[in-house]
């Protein structure tokens, strides 16, 4: 979290900790008070939180493998309902939304920087890093019982116009997928929703995975953090 204070561009926290939020803005003083928005949320106010008690009866299932405690779970569907709720309140009007995790920025950091979309990033896609193969043939229960995943969630980017359609999407498949007592975390949404008709619908915005192949070949830890260290430019 820490190295936030580093990040040159405008920074919304979502939060359900009051002293952690006096903190994240302790890091940022040194940035315009405008760069810099933070909101305490209650957990209960959140949909993706008001289904904890239906993911956990998900996970108590006879032979279901425990992906993770269902409040895990619940905050990462949230990341994706609260960029949704940046764009419907309109609270920062800007190309591209970015959300990254609070503890993304993990290496060693001593310059401030912009986060800047790519040139060839197209305008109709979410972008995300891509973590590993795509494997069509696999099937839903395999997807969750296995948490397969080939993206990584820890940052995406995208226009708000679209990034609203991705987030209904989201919304739905993982509504859709709770209906066949199926669930696990956003990386394993994301793979269900773009594996090819397992899902009762197509999602309508597309993804543009970013990837280095010899790392991607390598399995290293850095593929996690490649869309966020390819976006980053120094600034003086």
């Amino acid at each position: 979290m820490k190295n936030f204070q580093f990040v040159n561009n405008y920074v919304i926290l979502y939060t359900d900790d009051f002293n952690l939020s006096v903190l994240f803005k302790s890091y940022r003083t040194h940035f315009p008070v405008n760069m810099t928005k933070v909101y305490i949320r209650r957990q209960t106010s959140l949909w993706a939180f008001r289904l904890k008690s239906r993911i956990k009866a998900i996970y108590n299932q006879k032979g279901y493998p425990t992906p993770g405690k269902p409040a895990y779970s619940s905050a990462m569907h949230a990341k994706y309902e609260l960029i949704g709720n940046v764009i419907k309140e309109n609270i920062l009007t800007t190309t591209h939304l970015a959300w990254i995790d609070i503890g993304y920025f993990r290496s060693k950091i001593s310059d401030c920087f912009v986060m800047k979309p790519l040139k060839n990033m197209r305008d109709d896609h979410i972008s995300f890093s891509q973590v590993d193969y795509f494997k069509p043939m696999l099937t839903l229960k395999e997807i969750m019982y296995q948490t397969k995943y080939y993206l990584a969630g820890g940052l995406f980017i995208g226009r708000p116009e679209y990034l609203s359609l991705f987030i209904e999407d989201y919304k739905l498949a993982v509504e859709t997928l709770m209906g066949m007592n199926l669930m696990n975390s956003d990386q394993q949404i994301l793979y269900a929703m773009y594996s090819r008709n397992i899902l009762c619908f197509q999602p309508r915005v597309p993804i543009q995975p970013f990837f280095d192949e010899n790392i991607l070949k390598s399995g290293k830890g850095e593929s996690w953090f490649y869309l966020g260290n390819i976006c980053q430019r120094l600034t003086k």
